[in-house]
């Protein structure tokens, strides 16, 4: 129980958590160990092996894993403070009420500094922890990213490959300075052979990056956070994904299109598996028919 206690103060105090993600979260924490151990049971090596990277405790990690993580979170905190000043063009949703949000008829041109962009755009040490384990895990080969900013996830993922031995990552940034910017994290942590940054707007680069890049094993959207979007790049990306694939979607629960979004995508006869994790949402490819849902906190 104190556990519980400790998990519910920690999601009460998080700001990206509305009140009734709060109320879902805090009533599956009970349920995470049935939830994980029904997972697991699935006959698929891919729901096997997500059952275990969301069940995996940090203590478990090898040192070489445990490296990683502090180079990379090493670079996010020289980034958090970097005063460095950008111009970049966002095509992309803004958070619910936030000034200057594109209308999906042209970019929203804004001068910003690094250390804005990487404490508000950049996804958490938390979740960006989640896909090094889920590569670490399910191990592909072809990767793609919808939403680089500033590398910080591409890093995690890239890392991941390299320690796998195997695996490339392709991700994808509409602005180009933040673009450059990744591009230069990513050779500084010794990853660029591993990643490459592709540069302009997903409903513009994404069919070629795709017949490049298919079959797909793993794949992470985390732009342009709308419903309608949302919805177009998981029917552009399911026809490219291998059995068994991952698709993870991050910011589930940011709007309520979003969360409409995550319900369609959950519930498509095309998704073998599911999983919510209330901020993040992740599917498994597999054969038509009913598939199935499980809700677990740990993000």
């Amino acid at each position: 129980m104190p556990a519980l206690v400790s998990r519910v103060f920690v999601l009460a105090r998080s700001p990206a958590v509305g009140l009734r993600v709060l109320r879902r979260r805090v009533w599956s924490v009970a349920r995470n160990p049935g939830e994980l151990a029904r997972l697991g049971g699935e006959d698929s090596l891919a729901a096997k092996g997500l059952a275990c990277a969301l069940g995996a405790s940090p203590s478990a990690e090898s040192p070489e894993e445990k490296a990683w993580t502090e180079r990379i979170e090493s670079l996010r905190r020289e980034l958090s403070s970097s005063p460095r000043k950008i111009r970049l063009e966002d095509w992309g949703a803004v958070s619910p009420g936030r000034r200057g949000k594109s209308s999906g008829e042209g970019p929203v041109s804004v001068e910003r500094a690094v250390g804005e962009i990487c404490r508000s755009s950049a996804s958490r040490p938390r979740r960006a922890h989640l896909l090094f384990r889920l590569v670490r895990e399910l191990k592909p080969c072809s990767c793609l990213e919808l939403g680089t900013s500033l590398g910080l996830s591409a890093a995690y993922i890239a890392a991941a490959l390299e320690l796998n031995g195997e695996g490339r990552l392709t991700t994808l940034e509409g602005a180009g300075e933040v673009a450059a910017i990744a591009r230069e994290n990513l050779s500084r942590l010794g990853l660029g052979g591993r990643a490459d940054v592709v540069v302009g707007r997903f409903q513009d680069r994404l069919p070629e990056v795709l017949r490049g890049s298919s079959p797909l094993d793993f794949a992470f959207v985390d732009g342009h956070h709308d419903e309608a979007p949302t919805l177009a790049y998981f029917e552009a990306l399911l026809p490219s994904l291998a059995p068994g694939a991952c698709l993870v979607f991050d910011d589930v629960s940011w709007s309520r299109g979003m969360e409409r979004a995550w319900r369609r995508i959950a519930a498509d006869r095309r998704v073998g598996i599911a999983v919510d994790l209330f901020t993040m949402g992740i599917v498994l490819a597999g054969r038509p028919g009913p598939g199935r849902l499980y809700r677990i906190a740990v993000v």
